[in-house]
């Protein structure tokens, strides 16, 4: 399924969450995807109205209003209002889906499952929210980003310079890890960025690195070797639609042509007791956006997501682009 085919887009209807719409909106604009609107309603909100609907009475001692269960087609007429409102601002006639406002007190699993038995390319949804709705980056999406089968796009505040801008793929040399090329690869052609490819050498990581250990004056050219032979491996082995590589007999390896659209490439690698401060440390700096795989070079559940991918999405103050392997990579890697 193409990335942009069909996106779920969760709001809490706060200025920052409005981002996603945008982004959204930028990526549909290359093609024909639709995109849905969610809403859910925590209902510890229903249960503070309900006290409040109680509390509501005049001198008589009679309730204000008629009824209390008229309080629950107030909020949800409300909340679809809104989430109409929404899509008929930022997205075109021919790419909008439905609305759907619910109901659950673990707003993160209701988007993580919506989004599987809907079966969507991608969540969309801001890192930030209202703070009073728990909807900031380590509450919400970080519950989202740990469980969702689906690429999860949480988007920062500075996601208005993903134009011709730079995004980072962070790997570990291993065929999982290169799983977000394709989602990264056409993301940078709509936004005409470019793409470069994040290593961190760990001094002394948990567990071995996979490019083998060389001379520091040997380090960085065999670790670019390394990464363009594994680049087109994956490219070989997935064979993702409309990617390909661009390389010449005298440069190597120099871009990606994504449905004709070429991309430019680079390589960097770095030396550091921790990958993710690493990653995050250079993001920070030089990135516009971050692609990663959400599992590493072991293939072990939650092997990346636990200790690099998730802490960098949590705490880099870029967008962040999560995507899990295709499990046909998780077998060719543990074959």
């Amino acid at each position: 399924m193409n990335l942009i085919d069909h996106i779920l887009i969760p709001t809490d209807f706060s200025e920052d969450s409005e981002k996603a719409c945008r982004v959204a909106d930028k990526m549909l604009s290359s093609g024909d995807g639709t995109v849905d609107l969610l809403h859910v309603i925590p209902n510890t909100i229903l249960h503070d109205e309900q006290i409040k609907e109680a509390a509501s009475v005049d001198i008589n001692g009679k309730n204000a209003r008629a009824d209390g269960r008229e309080l629950y087609p107030m909020i949800f007429n409300e909340a679809e209002l809104k989430l109409k409102k929404l899509m008929k601002n930022h997205f075109h006639y021919a790419n909008r889906g439905k609305t759907y406002v619910t109901v659950d007190r673990s707003p993160a699993r209701t988007i993580a499952d919506k989004a599987w038995n809907g079966n969507y390319s991608m969540i969309i949804m801001s890192a930030k929210g209202k703070h009073e709705s728990g909807w900031f980056r380590g509450s919400t999406t970080e519950e989202v980003i740990r469980s969702s089968r689906a690429p999860v796009l949480s988007v920062f505040d500075s996601a208005d310079t993903l134009e011709t801008g730079r995004i980072v793929i962070p790997v570990d040399g291993s065929l999982l890890s290169m799983s977000a090329i394709p989602a990264a690869a056409m993301i940078a052609s709509i936004f005409h960025a470019t793409i470069t490819f994040l290593y961190v050498h760990e001094v002394l990581g948990l567990f071995s690195n996979t490019i083998p250990d060389k001379p520091d004056d040997q380090k960085t050219r065999r670790t670019h070797e390394y990464l363009m032979d594994q680049l087109m491996n994956f490219i070989d082995t997935a064979k993702p639609h409309g990617l390909h590589v661009i390389d010449s007999d005298a440069a190597g390896l120099t871009g990606l042509l994504y449905d004709n659209r070429e991309i430019g490439i680079s390589f960097d690698v770095l030396k550091g007791y921790s990958a993710h401060h690493e990653i995050t440390s250079y993001a920070n700096q030089y990135a516009d956006m971050v692609v990663m795989a959400t599992h590493g070079r072991s293939g072990l559940a939650h092997m990346l997501l636990g200790s690099h991918a998730e802490k960098v999405a949590l705490n880099t103050q870029k967008t962040v682009l999560t995507v899990r392997p295709d499990p046909e990579i998780f077998e060719q890697q543990n074959a």
